[in-house]
């Protein structure tokens, strides 16, 4: 892969032309955390997700443009993009799940690491739901004390709960079952997000659909609007 080097988090390019998620490191984030914050201390909702948003928004958007190979279509591609962007549906997450700040980090890395383990999965505005959801919701299970059934996530990410089931079963094979995250893998994604979100000059306005309308794919007639308490 060619990385463009900028000590943050970008969009590089494979060598068969395609975006993929790169984690690019600058000598400022290999110090040791002198001058970081804590990421307890963050607003997640503030300096994180907008972080996220925008790095996934941009792989999305530019892949959305190549032609569209109907083998590469997986269980996480859905018929049409859903109406709600990005941002909006990650803060839905962050309000409803009840998971730990860290499952966000935890999300991305695993995200990371299926596009490096299958170079020709590419993320695009009919997966990126679906992927976060899945991924947001392995990292609450394999991390966090207490989570919720699959039933409960399916709920809040807008789709059946066997599907949410088959997603992650199928994004566990894809990664081959490598959730564990050393301390210094998780501090290296952590302290590029909070150097992205400190050296950010104005916000990130990639987000091509802003409405807050929940649709995560024309068959999920399941509402959402109504979240259940977790069990």
């Amino acid at each position: 892969y060619q990385r463009r080097v900028h000590g943050e988090f970008g969009v590089g390019t494979s060598k068969e032309g395609k975006n993929v998620l790169v984690l690019e490191i600058s000598n400022e984030s290999e110090m040791s955390g002198d001058g970081l914050r804590e990421y307890e201390e963050l607003d997640a909702e503030r300096q994180i997700l907008p972080v996220l948003s925008c790095v996934l928004n941009q792989i999305m958007m530019r892949n959305d443009k190549l032609a569209f190979n109907t083998s590469q279509v997986t269980i996480f591609h859905a018929l049409r993009p859903p109406t709600i962007g990005v941002n909006k549906y990650l803060e839905r997450i962050l309000k409803y799940a009840y998971c730990s700040k860290e499952c966000f980090i935890l999300a991305l890395i695993y995200i990371d690491r299926l596009i490096q383990r299958n170079p020709n999965f590419l993320i695009t505005s009919l997966n990126i739901h679906r992927l976060l959801i899945t991924s947001i919701m392995m990292a609450a299970k394999f991390f966090d004390d207490t989570y919720c059934n699959n039933a409960y996530y399916a709920k809040v990410g807008g789709v059946p709960c066997a599907e949410m089931n088959s997603l992650e079963l199928e994004f566990l094979f894809l990664i081959n079952f490598s959730l564990h995250v050393t301390p210094e893998v998780f501090a290296r994604y952590q302290n590029e997000l909070i150097m992205h979100s400190y050296n950010a000059a104005r916000p990130c306005f990639c987000e091509p659909n802003p409405d807050e309308a929940l649709e995560a794919n024309p068959e999920a007639a399941e509402g959402s609007s109504t979240v259940p308490q977790p069990q």
